[in-house]
């Protein structure tokens, strides 16, 4: 279970820095434009909130023709 998402400023106070993403105090990635951290963080609340179903390979069904 995901406890906490941390964005931060490679160099803080700098607008045009690069970016880090923490999971849980766990660096993820680093050197990220502001775009690649928004697209990581929404990856990241979409497979925490939305449910997965199993993905299963069913058999071919046999034809009744």
């Amino acid at each position: 279970m995901i406890r906490r998402i941390t964005v931060e400023l490679d160099t803080p106070g700098d607008s045009r820095t690069m970016f880090r993403l923490h999971i849980d105090n766990q660096l993820v990635a680093d050197g990220l434009t502001a775009v690649q951290a928004h697209l990581l963080v929404g990856e990241v609340l979409d497979r925490i909130t939305l449910p997965r179903r199993p993905q299963t390979v069913q058999a071919a069904q046999p034809s009744n023709e």
